[in-house]
Parts: structure tokens; sequence; C-alpha cells
């Protein structure tokens, strides 16, 4: 991460958090770099977002998939 940011890119990742809750989430973060006038790099920019529902609905996407895969697999072989 440090090397990315310091050479001038940004840095996405995705990381377990915890709420002031106690409970965890799974948190977006992207840091990005902010030059001065002079193109010298001066500040970072995080921005961070809770994914914690659209990761839970695209697992259960996938669970409905491969539940209608096997459902397919189960016909056609039968």
């Amino acid at each position: 991460m440090t090397e990315t940011i310091l050479s001038g890119q940004a840095w996405r990742s995705e990381m377990i958090n915890r709420r002031k809750d106690g409970g965890l989430c799974v948190d977006e973060q992207i840091i990005a770099p902010v030059r001065d006038a002079c193109g010298t790099i001066s500040h970072f920019v995080v921005i961070k977002q809770d994914v914690t529902e659209r990761k839970r609905m695209q697992q259960a996407l996938a669970r409905s998939e491969q539940r209608s895969l096997s459902s397919w697999t189960a016909w056609a072989d039968s």
C-alpha cells in the first residue's frame, strides 16, 4: 500500500472492520495521493464505504446460482 500511494497511484482494498457497536463490517477503502502546485505529494485522501450488505447480496446470489446449476445438472443427468 505505502509503495503504491507514494508512487502517486491510488490504492484500493476491502477490509473487515469493527463498528462502534462492536459488530463487524466490510469496508471498501480507497487512498489517493494529493499533489501540490509543484507536483509533490502533500496529502492523502481516504474514502471509506461500508459494503457489508453488497457482499451479503453477492454471496446469496452466488449460492442461488450454484443451487440452480446443481438442480439443472441433476435434471440433465436423469
